[in-house]
C-alpha cells in the first residue's frame, strides 16, 4: 500500500487584543496552507490559537464533550473552520482532571484556561488514544506542554462481500404471470406437508422467478475517471521507471504527472457537476427518494469499515473464521438467559382456539409491507410478496392458517440475521457497536395479523405515563410532559434511569406470565411462546455469516409484534408505583414517573421520596432479570427556594447515583435552571455542523436556489427544531433562532460576512415565503391543538392542570402558556373551548404565526 505523509503546521494565532481583520488573515492564510497540502495526507494542526471552545454538553466529529471553560467568540471561528475542514479537536476528547486539561496559566498564578489544541483530521480520528498536558514538564513557559498519543493503523484487509440484489424498477407483469402459473397447481395440491415444505417450496419457487424474470441490480462505481485521463496515466505508469535515468526523463515525468494532475481536477468537477444535476432533475420530477439518495452521495464522509474486531481480552482478530466466532460469541453472551433468575411454568391451554386469519386480513397485511427493505435469511422482499397476485396471496393465507393450527413455524421465519451498526468510540469493541435485525418478510404477514388482534387488550394495558409505541402519542408528547412537570413545582427531584439493553434483557417466561395474567388468549400466547422458543440467529460480517445460535432472552428485534410485547413486560413498573402516593401533583393527578420505551424518568417532592421510588423500582425490575445502571442514572434537583439545601443523595444498592446540574431524556437537554435556552443552542449547534457538511451542495450554481431551500429545510431546519413545540422561547431565543436562519440563508447563496450585506438584502434574494420563527409557532400551536382536545388525558392534565404552592423567588421566568397567550391574546380556559373546534383553531393558528 503506498504510505501516507504526516504533514505537520504550527500555528499561533493573534492574542485577545488582536483586532478582527489580523485574526481574519490568520485564518485565510491557514486556509491556504491546508488547502496546499495534499488531500491523501494526514493533516495534524497543532499550537496556541488563543480560543475558548468550551464544554457544551455536545459530542460530534468536530468537537468533544470534555473541553474546559466557556465557549468565546474565537472557539466559534476555530470550531466553524474546523468543521468547514473536517478536522478534530482531539484534546477536548477526552476526560481527564482540569490540570490536565488547561493549557495556559496567567502570570499571576490565577487563571487557567484552555487556548492550545492539537487538530487532526477527522478520517484520523480513531487512531488518537490520549490527548493531555504533562504539568511537570520544564518548559520555562506560561503555557502546559500538550502531547498527544496516535497510533495509526493503516493495513488493508481484502474487499467486502456483497450479496447479489435485483433492481425491482424493471419489475413487470412477467413477473406476476409467471408467479400465477406457477402457484395456482401448488394451491390445488392436497397432500399433508409440514410447514417447512410448505413454505420451502413457495419460497424457492419465489425467488426462481424473480431471479428469472428480474434483472439484476448492477452498482456502478463512480468511476469519474474518463478514459483519456485514464490514457494518460497509463502513460505516466510506463515512463515511471526511468525517472531517474536523466534529467531529460525527470522533467519529461513531471510534466506528464502534471498533466494527469490536472485532467483528474476537470474530471472530478464534471462528476460533481453531473450529480448536482441529477438532484436538480430528481427535485424536478419530485423524486424524493432519489433527490435524498444522490445528495447522500454527494455529501457522504468517510466512515471505517467493521472488517476487523477484538477479541474480549482486546487482541485485534484478522482472520474471517476468528472475526464471525467472536462476533458469534458476543450476541450468544448478551441474549443467554439470566440463570439466576427463578423460571415460571406457564400452562397454556387452547380450550377456545382463536378464529383463524381471514383472506382479508392476509391482504391487508401484505399491503402494509414496506419496500425498499433488506430481506431477512430466506431472501424474499416485500417487492416480491406485494406483486404477487392473488395465487400468491392464497398461498400465504394457507400458510398462515396452517402455522396458526399446528403452532408450527417455518424455520426461516423465526431467523434474526444480526447486523452491526458502529457507535461511538472503539468500534473494533463489540460493545461500541449496536445490531440491527433482520427478519423475514414473510412472516411479518402473520406477525401483523397477530399484533393488530393484541392491539384492542393491549390498548386497556398500557398506562397514560408510557408514551412509546402508543397511537397518538410521541416523544414530544413526553417531552413536554417532563417539562411541564418540573416547572410547576415548588422542589422537583428528577432521575433518569438506565436499564443496560433493556430491550435485550426481557425474560421470555415473566413475559408470558405477564400476557396471561393481563387476559390475552392462550392461542396468541402459545403462538409467540413457539416462535420465541425456535428461533435462532447469525451475525453478518463482512466475510459472510456466523453460525446460527439460539436466543433466550430478550424481545426479537424487527418484530412487529415486539413493542407490544415489550409494554407488557413493563408491567414491572405498574407493579411498583400504582399504589405509591408522591408529592409532585397537578390537579390532584401524582406524578410518578414519565417514560417513553425503555427511557424512563422518575419525579418526586423530596430526596426520601424519590428514593423510595428508585427502590421500588429496582426491586421489581430484578425480580424479572432487568437490572439499574448506578452509573449511568442521574438525579437532577430543581429548587426554586433559595433556602433548601439538599446535599444527600440516591443509591442503587447503596451506591450513590451522580447529581447533575443536566440531563438528556428523548434527545433534548433539560437543566436545574428550567431554562429553554440551553437545549435551543444545542440544536442550532448540531444543524451548523449539519449545514457545514452539505457545502458541496450550496456552492453548486447548478442547483436552484428552490431545491437548496427545500433540502435546508428538511435536512437542516428539521435538525435545529427538534422538540421546538416544547419550547418556552424568550426574546433572546428569538433573535438566536433569527441569526442562525440568516446565517444559513447566506451559506445559501454563497454570501460572506466580509461583503457586507444586510439581512434586508438577503432575505430579499432568498425570497422566504416563511421564516423559522413563524414554523415553530405554528407547530407549537397546531400541537397544544391536539393536546387540549384530549380531555382527562395525562398530556392534557399536565398541560392546563391547577398547581398549589407559591413561585420562586425574583422574575418570573417565560412559561410555556406566556407563550401560547402571547401568540393567541387566549387564557388557558379560552384556549380549551376555541381548540375543541378544529375549524376555528386552523384559523387561529394562520392568523397567529402570520402576525409574528
Amino acid at each position: 500500500a503506498k504510505p501516507h505523509n504526516v504533514s505537520i503546521i504550527q500555528c499561533y494565532a493573534p492574542t485577545s487584543t488582536g483586532s478582527e481583520e489580523e485574526m481574519e488573515i490568520f485564518y485565510n492564510t491557514l486556509q491556504e496552507t491546508i488547502d496546499s497540502i495534499p488531500s491523501r495526507d494526514v493533516k495534524l494542526l497543532m499550537g496556541d490559537f488563543n480560543a475558548k471552545v468550551g464544554s457544551q454538553n455536545i459530542s460530534n466529529s468536530t468537537l468533544g464533550r470534555y473541553g474546559l471553560g466557556q465557549l468565546n467568540e474565537r472557539g466559534e471561528n476555530l470550531v466553524e473552520f474546523c468543521s468547514t475542514n473536517n478536522l478534530s479537536i482531539t484534546n477536548t476528547m477526552f476526560k481527564h482532571h482540569p490540570r490536565h486539561l488547561y493549557t495556559w496559566v496567567s502570570p499571576d498564578q490565577k487563571t487557567r484556561n484552555q487556548i492550545d489544541y492539537i487538530l487532526l483530521g477527522q478520517k484520523w480520528r480513531s487512531a488518537v488514544k490520549n490527548v493531555r498536558t504533562r504539568p511537570g514538564a520544564d518548559c520555562n513557559s506560561d503555557h502546559q506542554l500538550l502531547a498527544a498519543d496516535i497510533k495509526f493503523n493503516l493495513k488493508k484487509l481484502n474487499q467486502p462481500q456483497h450479496p447479489i440484489r435485483l433492481d425491482y424498477k424493471t419489475l413487470d407483469e412477467n413477473y406476476r404471470v409467471e408467479i400465477e402459473n406457477k402457484f395456482a397447481p401448488l394451491l390445488l395440491c392436497e397432500e399433508e406437508r409440514s410447514t417447512d415444505d410448505l413454505w420451502n417450496e413457495g419460497k424457492e419457487t419465489i425467488i426462481k422467478v424473480a431471479a428469472k424474470t428480474i434483472k439484476k441490480k448492477t452498482n456502478k462505481s463512480s468511476n469519474w475517471i474518463s478514459d483519456e485521463t485514464l490514457k494518460e496515466i497509463k502513460h505516466r505508469r510506463e515512463i515511471k521507471p526511468r525517472r531517474f535515468d536523466s534529467p531529460v526523463d525527470e522533467a519529461l515525468y513531471k510534466k506528464q504527472n502534471a498533466k494527469v494532475q490536472k485532467m483528474m481536477r476537470k474530471d472530478k468537477e464534471r462528476y460533481i457537476e453531473q450529480q448536482c444535476e441529477k438532484i436538480e432533475e430528481n427535485a424536478a420530477h419530485n423524486s424524493t427518494k432519489e433527490l435524498y439518495q444522490s445528495v447522500k452521495k454527494l455529501t457522504k464522509s468517510f466512515k471505517p469499515s467493521a472488517d476487523t474486531v477484538k477479541s474480549e481480552n482486546g487482541a485485534v482478530l484478522c482472520d474471517r473464521d476468528d472475526i464471525k466466532e467472536r462476533w458469534k460469541e458476543y450476541c450468544s453472551k448478551l441474549y443467554k438467559r439470566n440463570e439466576k433468575l427463578p423460571s415460571f411454568h406457564v400452562e397454556l391451554s387452547i380450550k377456545e382456539p382463536e378464529p383463524p386469519p381471514l383472506i382479508e386480513e392476509v391482504i391487508e397485511a401484505i399491503k402494509d409491507l414496506k419496500n425498499d427493505k433488506s430481506p431477512g435469511a430466506d431472501e424474499v422482499t416485500a417487492e416480491l410478496i406485494k406483486n404477487g397476485g392473488p395465487s400468491l396471496e392464497a398461498f400465504y393465507h394457507k400458510l398462515c392458517c396452517k402455522i396458526w393450527n399446528d403452532q408450527k413455524w417455518p424455520a426461516d421465519w423465526v431467523k434474526s440475521v444480526f447486523v452491526p451498526i458502529p457507535k461511538k468510540g472503539d468500534t473494533l469493541q463489540c460493545t461500541n457497536n449496536r445490531t440491527i435485525a433482520l427478519i423475514s418478510h414473510s412472516s411479518k404477514i402473520l406477525l401483523k395479523i397477530i399484533a393488530k388482534r393484541m392491539l384492542g387488550k393491549m390498548e386497556a394495558e398500557i398506562a397514560e405515563e408510557q408514551a412509546g409505541f402508543k397511537a397518538g402519542t410521541g416523544t414530544r408528547n413526553q417531552i413536554l410532559n417532563l417539562n411541564n412537570a418540573v416547572n410547576t413545582t415548588e422542589i422537583c427531584l428528577s432521575v433518569l434511569l438506565t436499564t443496560p439493553r433493556l430491550f435485550d434483557s426481557v425474560a421470555h417466561d415473566i413475559l408470558w406470565k405477564n400476557m396471561q395474567d393481563m387476559g390475552f388468549s392462550d392461542h396468541i400466547i402459545l403462538l409467540l411462546k413457539t416462535m420465541y422458543g425456535e428461533q435462532k440467529a447469525a451475525v453478518r460480517t463482512t466475510y459472510g455469516l456466523s453460525d446460527w445460535f439460539g436466543l433466550g432472552q430478550g424481545v426479537r428485534q424487527g418484530c412487529i409484534v415486539s413493542p407490544k410485547l415489550f409494554n407488557v413486560s413493563e408491567a414491572i413498573m405498574r407493579n411498583s408505583l400504582d399504589d405509591f402516593v408522591g408529592t409532585v401533583k397537578v390537579s390532584g393527578h401524582i406524578i410518578t414517573n414519565l417514560r417513553y420505551a425503555d427511557d424512563v424518568a422518575l419525579t418526586a417532592g423530596s430526596m426520601e421520596e424519590l428514593q423510595e421510588l428508585v427502590d421500588r423500582v429496582r426491586i421489581e425490575s430484578e425480580k424479572s432479570g432487568l437490572f439499574l445502571n448506578a452509573k449511568k442514572t442521574k438525579v437532577m434537583k430543581i429548587i426554586r427556594t433559595p433556602d433548601v439545601n439538599d446535599e444527600t443523595t440516591v443509591k442503587i444498592n447503596n451506591e450513590p447515583i451522580e447529581n447533575v446540574k443536566h440531563f438528556t431524556y428523548l434527545g433534548v437537554v433539560f437543566t436545574d435552571t428550567y431554562d429553554d435556552s440551553v437545549e435551543i443552542k444545542r440544536r442550532i449547534a448540531i444543524a451548523k455542523n449539519a449545514t457545514v457538511a452539505l457545502t458541496k451542495i450550496w456552492k453548486d450554481r447548478n442547483i436552484r436556489l428552490t431545491t437548496k431551500k427545500r433540502l435546508l429545510a428538511s435536512l437542516v431546519f428539521s435538525i435545529a427544531t427538534y422538540g421546538a413545540e416544547c419550547w418556552s422561547l424568550k426574546q433572546s431565543d428569538k433573535k438566536r433562532i433569527v441569526s442562525f436562519e440568516l446565517w444559513c440563508f447566506r451559506r445559501l447563496l454563497r454570501v460572506s460576512w466580509t461583503e457586507k450585506k444586510t439581512n434586508e438584502e438577503i432575505l430579499q434574494r432568498i425570497n422566504c415565503d416563511r421564516r423559522l420563527t413563524d414554523m415553530i409557532n405554528e407547530r407549537k400551536l397546531e400541537f397544544i391543538g391536539h393536546i387540549l382536545r384530549r380531555d382527562h388525558h395525562l398530556d392534557n392534565v399536565l398541560l392546563t392542570g391547577m398547581v398549589y404552592g407559591p413561585r420562586g423567588r425574583g422574575r418570573p421566568k417565560t412559561r410555556y402558556w406566556d407563550d401560547i397567550r402571547q401568540l393567541t391574546g387566549l387564557g388557558v380556559k379560552e384556549a380549551i373551548r376555541l381548540a375543541q373546534n378544529r375549524i376555528k383553531w386552523r384559523r387561529l393558528v394562520k392568523r397567529a404565526t402570520a402576525s409574528h
